[in-house]
């Protein structure tokens, strides 16, 4: 019996060590980023090819902004992946971009609450509104830069030996990412540059439209779970966007919406609250230069259906021509 309990003492210990080795080197390490800092200090010298995930995308955001310090940018942008294109291939000149996937509001504010704290100063701020900032979000994910959480969290994989396949791949760089050596236009694969910006990865046209008709479904599904409108939170984000218009030259971007999203669904309650967050932003954010529109085809923005990535993010060529250079109807 007394050899037994060794056995399976010594067979614990051995899973514990190996889980904690495996948490250590993997992209699911939270707590020291391990991966994160080694993707970041490639990623600020390189433009990187990108195969899978390296790394949580808020914790190379919060290792970017470190390994930055007091660095001085022209353009500063923080949103979700509709600003992520705003960077050099899409002509913001020394730019540094930390959108994330999903962003909330809780992410703006913390993540420019980081720029300031590591002392990093700007021109100009960009930052993007979407309607689900019109809610408070059942998106956890601003709780990544929670170290606390982090640590909570890292414990329970470790003892749970809780890691997917992506986890275990992400501890062998060349399997995540590789130096971009063609031409960002010649190369149809993702990109992120050193700035922080990506280029989408490129699809054949059938593939494009495929995706798009997917996406309009699943988007639709997500607008059922999140796009409610509750206005004293609104309010908070508004009054957010009007504190750092004083104290910064900032633009607000709002990214369109392919317009099959409307004709598919024109009565449903939960796509109008699209445009009546919107006519909220107008009507109380209307000193604070915006470009861009949810709806898409008016005279805020016009893009045409095959710029249109998916149902909620438009190409690189797009965003030159209406983000960039397009000076909008203000």
């Amino acid at each position: 019996m007394k050899r037994l309990i060794i056995s399976l003492l010594i067979f614990c210990l051995v899973l514990f060590g190996t889980s904690l080795l495996i948490f250590y080197f993997s992209k699911a390490n939270l707590v020291t980023d391990t991966s994160a800092k080694r993707f970041i200090s490639t990623s600020l010298q390189y433009d990187l090819i990108i195969a899978n995930a390296p790394c949580d995308e808020r914790r190379a955001v919060a290792q970017r902004i470190k390994q930055l310090n007091n660095r001085h940018f022209t353009h500063l942008i923080i949103g979700s992946s509709r600003v992520m294109q705003l960077g050099k291939f899409t002509g913001f000149n020394n730019a540094l971009n930390l959108g994330v996937s999903g962003a909330s509001y809780e992410d703006l504010k913390i993540i420019l609450d980081l720029v300031k704290l590591n002392q990093i100063t700007f021109d100009s701020l960009h930052l993007d509104f979407n309607p689900w900032y019109a809610s408070p979000s059942n998106d956890q994910r601003f709780l990544y830069f929670d170290q606390v959480h982090n640590i909570e969290s890292g414990l329970k994989d470790i003892v749970l030996f809780r890691y997917s396949k992506s986890d275990f791949k992400s501890i062998i760089p060349s399997l995540n990412y590789k130096i971009r050596t063609l031409v960002p236009e010649k190369c149809n694969d993702h990109i992120i540059f050193s700035d922080g910006s990506i280029k989408q990865k490129s699809h054949g046209e059938e593939k494009r439209i495929k995706n798009l008709n997917y996406s309009i479904k699943n988007l639709y599904h997500k607008i059922r779970e999140f796009y409610v409108i509750d206005e004293k939170y609104l309010s908070q984000v508004f009054q957010f966007y009007h504190e750092v218009s004083s104290q910064y030259p900032t633009t607000i971007y709002l990214s369109p919406f392919h317009p099959l999203l409307f004709q598919t669904y024109p009565q449903d309650s939960r796509i109008q609250n699209i445009l009546k967050t919107e006519n909220l932003f107008r009507k109380h954010c209307g000193d604070i230069p915006a470009k861009g529109s949810f709806v898409n085809q008016t005279s805020y923005i016009d893009v045409p259906s095959e710029m249109f990535l998916d149902a909620m993010h438009i190409s690189e060529v797009a965003i030159r021509k209406y983000f960039t250079s397009h000076p909008g109807p203000r």
